[in-house]
C-alpha cells in the first residue's frame, strides 16, 4: 500500500514539473528579447523578430516569459531614438537653410537699393537735367552719386560700363571688367568729364538708368545677388522630402523667386516709371513678408 502511495506522489510530482515548464516558442521569444541587447537606431529588426515571436504565443505562454518587460522597454528606447536623431537631423538641416538665408537676405538689400537707385538716378536725370549739361560733367557724377546708395566710383564705373558696353557695343552681357586695368583707367579718365551724359543730352533720364545698372553690374552686386539665390534653391531644393521643413523650404523658396523677379525688373526696367516702381514695391512687400516669417523660424528659435 505504501509502494502504490509512493508511486502516485511520484507521478503527481512529474506532472507538476511538467506543467510549469517552458515551451520551446516561449523559450524562442525569450531568446530573441535577449537578442535585442542594448538598443540603438539598428535595433529594429531585432526588435520585430522579438515581436512576432512575443506575439505568436498563447496569453498564458506569453506570462511565462520573463524578460517580456524587457521588450516593452526596448520598443520604448528605440521610439525614443528614432525621435532624438530626427530631432537632430532636424535642427543640422535648420542650420543648413540658416546658412543660405543670412547672404539671401543681404542680397534683398542689394536689390533694394539697386531698385531705389533706379528710381532716384531717373528723377534726377529728368527733374534736374541742368545738372548734366555743361563742358565738363564730372561734377555730374558727383552730384549722382550723392543721390545713391552707390558711391561716387561706383557711379563713374557704372557710366564706363554703360557707355563703353552698353551704348558702343550694344550688349548688356559683355565684359567691361576683362578689360586691362590701364584700359579702364584711360575710359574712366574719358567718362569722368561726362562724356554719357554728354552724348545722350537729349535722353538724361536713359543715361542715369543704365549707369546704375552698369554700376550694380560692374562692381560685382548683380553676380552676388544670383550666386546667392542659386546657393539657397540648391539647398533647399535638396531637402524638399523633409516634411518637418516644409513651411521653411516653402517661405525660402517664394523669397528666392521673389528676389530674382526683383533682380529682372532693375536689370531690364519695362514700362512707364510709374509701372515699373509699382511693381518694385509688390517684390518689396513681399520679401518684407518672407523675411518676417523666415526670422522666426530661422534665426529666432
Amino acid at each position: 500500500m505504501k509502494k502504490a502511495i509512493c508511486i502516485m506522489l511520484a507521478v503527481a510530482l512529474m506532472l507538476s514539473f511538467a506543467g510549469c515548464g517552458k515551451s520551446e516558442a516561449v523559450k524562442a521569444a525569450e531568446n530573441a528579447i535577449a537578442n535585442i541587447g542594448e538598443v540603438t537606431l539598428q535595433s529594429e529588426e531585432a526588435i520585430q523578430q522579438a515581436q512576432k515571436c512575443f506575439d505568436i504565443l498563447t496569453e498564458e505562454e506569453k506570462a511565462q516569459v520573463e524578460n517580456r518587460m524587457t521588450l516593452a522597454d526596448a520598443k520604448e528606447a528605440f521610439e525614443k531614438a528614432v525621435a532624438d536623431y530626427k530631432e537632430t537631423v532636424r535642427l543640422k538641416n535648420l542650420e543648413s537653410l540658416k546658412e543660405v538665408y543670412i547672404p539671401l537676405k543681404e542680397a534683398s538689400e542689394i536689390v533694394d537699393h539697386y531698385g531705389s537707385d533706379l528710381i532716384a538716378a531717373y528723377n534726377e536725370g529728368h527733374n534736374n537735367t541742368y545738372k548734366f549739361k555743361g563742358t565738363n560733367l564730372n561734377g555730374a557724377t558727383r552730384y549722382l552719386s550723392t543721390k545713391l546708395y552707390l558711391s561716387y566710383d561706383d557711379v563713374l564705373e557704372g557710366e564706363c560700363y554703360a557707355y563703353y558696353v552698353n551704348w558702343l557695343s550694344g550688349d548688356w552681357n559683355k565684359d567691361w571688367l576683362s578689360k586691362t586695368e590701364q584700359e579702364r583707367k584711360d575710359r574712366r579718365s574719358a567718362i569722368a568729364t561726362g562724356t554719357l551724359f554728354y552724348m545722350n543730352s537729349k535722353a538724361i533720364e536713359g543715361a542715369c538708368l543704365a549707369t546704375v545698372i552698369g554700376a550694380y553690374r560692374a562692381n560685382g552686386d548683380v553676380e552676388k545677388v544670383e550666386e546667392c539665390a542659386k546657393q539657397c534653391e540648391t539647398v533647399y531644393t535638396g531637402l524638399k522630402n523633409e516634411e518637418n521643413l516644409s513651411e521653411e523650404i516653402t517661405q525660402l523658396e517664394g523669397m528666392t523667386n521673389s528676389i530674382r523677379g526683383f533682380l529682372e525688373l532693375c536689370d531690364d526696367p519695362q514700362g512707364s516709371l510709374k509701372e515699373v516702381e509699382a511693381a518694385m514695391n509688390i517684390f518689396r512687400k513681399l520679401i518684407e513678408d518672407k523675411i518676417t516669417v523666415l526670422d522666426s523660424m530661422l534665426l529666432n528659435n
